[in-house]
């Protein structure tokens, strides 16, 4: 970071920017969701999905990368398969918690409070890392 300080200064504040213009997009989303049966997505969807996600693409590369030419391949096979086990047992419990949460959907405005917290949430977080000394 001592090399090019003023980029790195740039780069947090346009990411917060980001996260913010992104926290309040979903404050102020539309509430209303319908979807017909046939539209539901199904486990094997989300089981399928994963594997066309960026961010854990990048994060994996990331992981991997940081092993280098040193690293034996026992030791990067291991990374890979708690990897592997940490992602599902992530979208497990992701699913879990959107399962617990689907009442927000019956509930008069239960969307409308969930996408105002969690766009308030993300603002916060943008802001806390802009002000954090990592």
């Amino acid at each position: 970071m001592a090399q090019v300080p003023i980029f790195y200064e740039l780069l947090r504040y346009i990411g917060t920017g980001y996260m913010s213009y992104i926290g309040y997009k979903i404050m102020v989303s539309r509430s209303e969701i319908e979807l017909k049966e046939e539209q539901l997505p199904r486990f094997r969807h989300g089981f399928l999905m994963q594997w066309l996600n960026p961010k854990a693409w990048i994060a994996c590369l990331s992981g991997v990368s940081a092993f280098g030419s040193n690293t034996s391949y026992s030791m990067l096979l291991v990374f890979v398969c708690i990897y592997f086990l940490i992602c599902y047992l992530s979208l497990a419990s992701w699913a879990l918690l959107g399962s617990k949460l689907q009442f927000l959907m019956k509930v008069k405005n239960g969307i409308k409070v969930f996408n105002l917290v969690m766009g308030g949430s993300l603002i916060i977080v943008a802001i806390f890392l802009l002000f954090s000394n990592y």
